[in-house]
């Protein structure tokens, strides 16, 4: 089965947990099919023709789409459109990753997948545009909205806080809530995906839009005091000091204060029961703690 997948961007935190996941699949990192090339994406979908693509490319610098907002919706919203539409030529299936940054943060409760969308910085804006293109442009699609991703890599949250540990004090916000997603758990339910669909007739498949994420609602602040509890087990450390900002920072970039996800609808159709966010966090530094500072190398 794994020979019918082609994974686009196969060295990022998430791609290599999908390739994991996947070892016999097809793969491609950035430097192999450059997302700036539009063209090199519908050649190579157009050539190996897979029943199934898996996109983990995506520009994720929430500061930098600010200033680089072209960059950002050619990555993360033209060229799925051309996913979207060699994937359609093709009929495969593309199973794509968003973030719950569509959303604007202003509800109480927790996001469904049918929740109005209102992103509110230029990076959660081209993620929105990319779900349209995807769902315009291929009728045969998944689109998975997670939060606060983190895996072996250095463009998350849990490798920032590790860096600045020495500082021996470290302030974090304590007004921004979600949950936070393990890459190796994304895989998993893509797995599960990907089982279900081959397994099943394609014309009873569900597709649409799915919520993933931790099963709890916290704050950046206790995240950060997890990760530090956690990082402690593995690392001498002298006491290390964490001050929760409770006064709104002034930012350039705005950023949703609650976009905790509702995913009672992907824990239905795959039958199974969220991850504990605390705990899949353990199994991170379990899986990792060995060569989490080689990503300085």
């Amino acid at each position: 089965m794994s020979n019918q997948i082609l994974v686009f961007g196969c060295n990022g935190q998430l791609g290599k947990s999908i390739s994991n996941i996947f070892p016999d699949s097809i793969k491609y990192s950035r430097a192999e099919c450059d997302f700036n090339n539009l063209e090199d994406i519908s050649k190579t979908i157009l050539r190996i023709k897979p029943e199934v693509i898996i996109n983990c490319v995506a520009y994720t610098d929430v500061n930098n789409s600010e200033t680089n907002i072209k960059k950002a919706l050619k990555i993360n919203s033209i060229a799925v459109k051309v996913i979207a539409l060699s994937a359609n030529i093709i009929d495969a299936l593309v199973i794509h990753f968003s973030t719950d940054y569509v959303f604007d943060g202003f509800n109480s409760e927790s996001y469904t997948e049918n929740s109005s969308t209102n992103p509110i910085n230029n990076y959660g804006k081209s993620k929105l545009q990319g779900e349209n293109k995807l769902i315009k442009f291929n009728k045969k699609f998944l689109i998975i909205r997670t939060s606060w991703v983190y895996g072996n890599g250095k463009s998350n949250f849990v490798y920032k806080i590790i860096k600045n540990i020495h500082k021996k004090k470290i302030a974090v916000v304590d007004y921004e809530f979600s949950s936070p997603t393990y890459t190796k758990s994304l895989a998993i339910i893509v797995k599960l995906f990907v089982d279900k669909y081959f397994d099943q007739s394609k014309t009873k498949f569900e597709y649409g839009i799915y919520n993933f994420a931790g099963n709890a609602k916290i704050s950046r602040y206790t995240f950060a005091k997890k990760i530090i509890e956690i990082f402690k087990k593995y690392y001498l450390m002298d006491k290390i000091r964490i001050e929760a900002i409770s006064k709104k920072l002034e930012s350039n970039v705005k950023r949703p204060q609650n976009s905790f996800l509702n995913c009672e609808k992907i824990c239905k159709y795959l039958g199974i029961d969220l991850p504990a966010w605390d705990s899949q966090l353990e199994t991170f530094f379990e899986e990792n703690h060995a060569v989490i500072f080689k990503n300085d190398e």
